[in-house]
This record gives C-alpha cells, structure tokens and sequence, in this order.
C-alpha cells in the first residue's frame, strides 16, 4: 500500500457547466501534453463537440494534440473494460500520467474503485510513475459532500493549475 500512496495522486475539481469544465480542463490539459504526460479520460458524458469548438474558436497551435485525447463518454465501468484503456499507462512508460473522471457520484466512485484494484495489481509496472487521478465533480450534484470531497483529495485544480486545497479554501481544516 506504502507504493501505491507514492506512485498516485487525487485531485478534485468543480465546475458548474460542461462549458466551464472544458474551459477550465483545458489550459491543464495542453500544459501536461506540452509536458509530455499521458492523458486517460473516463468520462460519463460525452464533451468531444465542446472540446473541438474551443480548439476551433482559439486557433491553438496543439489543439490537435488535445483532440487526440478521448473526450467521448466510456460507459462501461467493469474492470476488464477500463483495463483495456489503462494499459496505455503501462504500454507508453511516460513519467506522468494523468486520468481524468468526470461524471455522476456513482460513476466517478466506481472508476476509482476499480484504478485502486488496478493500482495494487499493475504495482511493480507502475514504479517510478507518476499518476495523477483528477476527479471532476459538477457543483450543483455535489454541493452538500465539498468537505467529504476535499478531505479525499490532496489537491485542488482550477484554470490556475493544481493548488493545494487550503491555498483555494480559506481555513480549510483536513477532517479525515
């Protein structure tokens, strides 16, 4: 367990539209490209339309990089199914990785509970990785758990990048 703590980080993320979370995810994601992560993405609902009409209106240099990424919704949450799309983790080698889950309570725990199944069993081809689980979570379904959902995440982002929650919440108390 001591590796797996080491090797993975969770951070949180709110948002309050899909509108607002592309924007938001997508200074993050260009800055992790740029420096050459991994990107999975389990996502409930689909956001690759968003994402291409972002990319078009700004006419970014490697919008074409993002849209590499999987922005289609990935119902399936049996382990097997998610294996599939995590073995790029393990195929790619690449130093930073980072997964992004993005939809209702139920969907982003069971994505989590099955990357912490994966975690212990793929341990070893996972030394010296680096993986950043990034749970986005839409401000209106989640309002009333914010401090259950802080208290389980290291860290916050934002259109600022990652932060550590108490830099985000003033007087933020970990109550776990």
């Amino acid at each position: 367990m001591e590796m797996l703590k080491k090797s993975s980080e969770k951070i949180c993320s709110f948002y309050v539209s899909e509108w607002h979370f592309v924007t938001m995810l997508f200074p993050y994601v260009r800055k992790s490209l740029q420096e050459e992560a991994n990107i999975v993405t389990f996502l409930e609902r689909d956001i690759k339309q968003n994402m291409e009409t972002l990319i078009s209106k700004m006419n970014l240099e490697n919008g074409k990089q993002v849209l590499e990424i999987d922005w289609t919704s990935c119902k399936e949450t049996e382990y097997l199914e998610l294996n599939k799309k995590l073995q790029a983790i393990t195929e790619k080698r690449k130093k930073e990785n980072i997964i992004l889950i993005n939809g209702s309570k139920n969907y982003i725990e069971k994505i989590n509970t099955i990357l912490e199944k994966w975690i212990k069993i793929h341990n070893v081809k996972l030394r010296n990785l680096k993986i950043k689980i990034v749970n986005c979570f839409e401000v209106t379904e989640f309002n009333d758990n914010i401090q259950e959902i802080l208290n389980s995440h290291e860290k916050i982002l934002n259109t600022a990048g990652e932060k550590d929650i108490s830099e985000m919440f003033e007087g933020y108390l970990r109550t776990s």
